[in-house]
């Protein structure tokens, strides 16, 4: 994010703005902040505010009627009023036709993305104050007014306090998560390190953290006349579970690896395998790119951060499916997962994986969803043509599958499962290689080869491009 893009002047021309806009604590809470500009400095030379001030010039103004006695209250209530004031700014600059605009970051210093404060003609209009709509009331009426008002003022603060600015929440998170991963590379600068960044990811990062239940029951698993199913049998689910809505994202695994140092095989084991969709071949040609000469190269640069080797290969990805990771990777994330939370946490086995992908045995082995046509309005295959991972949560949700997103495509997902070798039942062993299942398909695969009972195995040390994983909670 660059600071160096706006003025004190420009600092100044939205304050003056926002106060005829804005609710009155966050436009006070701004111009608070907005002291910490003083004349004669750039905006990039003034340091992140320390929550203590801040907290000591709030109370000093008398302006904040919300805020907590208690300390351990006052940090919270301070990021909420954050919150709210930058949504009220996104939404002053989307009126005036720009939807980028001055924001407070989590040092409680100004920053500015994908854009400018330059103002549109705008038509100003005045807000009277509550004592003159009533200025000429009959009194038998100034009480029955009163209260009304007071009804409705109380109505538009719980609708504050419910709303989520995601789309803001959904911007700054693109903004700070490619400081994230520069700071995460130590190839970031000094003038932009943000100690707090964290802290704002780490609470933005559980919105894809769901858990959807899952009913007991049984169902026809596999198919039976394809070897790439597992057998064709009934199979019984014999109590409920928790399994997550969306696959893990790359901000989910980025807090589980701040918080645990813990390095991934691909750093330290194994080169990651990068896939090339076949736009490097025809770089330079007027062609459009296609999938005629894909391949699958190893890369000593590629890891969870670097999918494609690339330092900026995540910029833009922090809720997309977190992929390089081995399933090795992904059982340590559960180990983290389950000792944070106290519950039992462990991947999904590929019997509770088909379970819910056939809409819990409701759909016939020879049956899908939608027809290729529509198939790519609700999964990232081949079909689709992005070439690579989409939003966990980008397509429409559905009626089937309980509400569990991304069964099918974007990337593939690591079940607890070992592969058996055919004939004797016996775990499959290859010079010391163990191979474990995977499900569901990637954006790299054909919508024929799109089915519930599809099963295909890597070596359990494998990690690539189209490989993720979700998880499951036992205790319902």
């Amino acid at each position: 994010m660059n600071r160096k893009n706006f003025s004190l002047k420009d600092i100044q021309l939205l304050s003056d703005h926002y106060s005829q806009a804005g609710s009155a604590e966050p436009v006070a809470l701004f111009q608070i902040v907005q002291g910490f500009y003083p004349s004669g400095h750039t905006p990039d030379s003034v340091r992140p505010i320390p929550v203590e001030t801040l907290i000591e010039k709030i109370k000093a103004s008398g302006n904040f009627l919300s805020l907590p006695e208690q300390t351990d209250d006052k940090k919270p209530w301070l990021n909420s009023m954050r919150e709210k004031l930058n949504s009220e700014l996104l939404a002053l600059m989307s009126e005036r036709g720009n939807p980028a605009s001055l924001s407070l970051d989590s040092d409680f210093t100004f920053i500015q993305f994908e854009g400018t404060t330059e103002m549109g003609p705008t038509t100003q209009h005045r807000k009277f104050k509550d004592s003159e709509i009533t200025f000429n009331l009959p009194d038998e009426l100034k009480a029955e007014f009163e209260n009304q008002l007071q009804r409705l003022k109380d109505k538009e603060e719980l609708a504050n306090q419910q709303k989520k600015p995601l789309e803001y929440d959904d911007a700054l998170a693109k903004a700070e998560w490619s400081l994230a991963i520069r700071q995460q590379l130590d190839s970031a600068i000094a003038s932009e390190q943000n100690v707090h960044i964290t802290e704002y990811l780490y609470k933005f990062c559980e919105k894809w953290d769901e858990l959807i239940k899952i009913p007991d029951g049984k169902f026809l698993m596999g198919h039976p006349r394809q070897k790439d199913s597992p057998p064709h049998q009934e199979v019984i689910i014999e109590k409920p579970f928790l399994l997550r809505k969306y696959p893990v994202t790359n901000v989910e695994f980025y807090k589980f690896i701040s918080e645990t140092q813990y390095k991934t095989e691909a750093e330290t084991l194994i080169e990651a395998i990068v896939y090339h969709n076949g736009n490097l071949a025809l770089h330079g040609s007027s062609e459009p790119a296609s999938f005629s000469n894909p391949s699958l190269t190893p890369d000593k640069n590629a890891f969870w951060l670097c999918p494609d080797g690339q330092p900026d290969s995540l910029y833009g990805k922090h809720s997309h499916p977190v992929t390089q990771i081995t399933w090795n990777d992904a059982k340590a994330f559960c180990k983290w997962k389950r000792e944070a939370t106290g519950q039992t946490i462990r991947l999904p086995f590929e019997k509770e994986w088909e379970y819910v992908a056939s809409n819990f045995g409701k759909m016939d082995f020879n049956q899908f969803f939608w027809d290729e046509d529509r198939a790519v309005e609700f999964c990232n295959i081949e079909e689709t043509g992005v070439c690579g991972t989409l939003p966990v949560d980008h397509f429409p949700e559905n009626e089937h599958c309980g509400g569990v997103a991304g069964l099918y495509g974007n990337v593939f997902e690591w079940v607890e499962d070992t592969k058996n070798l055919p004939g004797n039942g016996r775990n499959s062993m290859s010079d010391g290689l163990t191979y474990k299942i995977a499900r569901g398909g990637s954006f790299i695969t054909h919508f024929k080869h799109i089915a519930p009972w599809r099963r295909i195995s890597f070596i359990k040390s494998y990690c690539t491009s189209f490989l993720g994983f979700r998880t499951v909670c036992e205790d319902v």
